[in-house]
């Protein structure tokens, strides 16, 4: 019994100490000591606009831009399209590829882009051709 009074005592205690405090900090009191007002802070200056860096394409960026442009075959010459193996060699020379890694990328794109007409001959010509158009745009 004596267990239970001091545990409730305690109890009463320890949950009337923040009431006490409450009302003796007088939160509605006015403070006998001058309160300095913060002083605004001025917004930051905005950084001036950077340009975007000019991004040296990937060998793997080169591939997924060969696989994904639609316009890489001109159908009607039946071969590359001279602006499509143009830009391909631009960014190959900027992304500093070789010659093999630059034959990779349009040999790439001939054969996800090429159409064909199964006529044995006229495809063969159409390889040729292309070939031709390949070892002039990496020299």
């Amino acid at each position: 019994m004596n267990f239970f009074k001091n545990t409730f005592i305690a109890i009463v205690i320890f949950t009337t100490l923040p009431i006490d405090a409450k009302i003796m900090g007088g939160a509605g009191r006015p403070s006998p000591y001058p309160v300095a007002q913060p002083k605004p802070v001025p917004a930051p200056a905005p950084a001036p606009a950077k340009q975007p860096a000019a991004q040296i394409p990937t060998f793997q960026s080169l591939i997924a831009y060969v696989k994904n442009t639609p316009s890489a075959w001109d159908r009607a010459n039946a071969r590359l399209n001279t602006s499509f193996v143009s830009d391909i060699v631009k960014q190959g020379r900027a992304a500093q590829l070789d010659a093999l890694q630059l034959e990779t990328l349009l040999q790439t794109a001939r054969d996800m882009h090429g159409i064909f007409s199964g006529n044995q001959q006229k495809d063969s010509a159409i390889l040729q051709s292309v070939a031709n158009q390949i070892a002039a745009a990496i020299q």
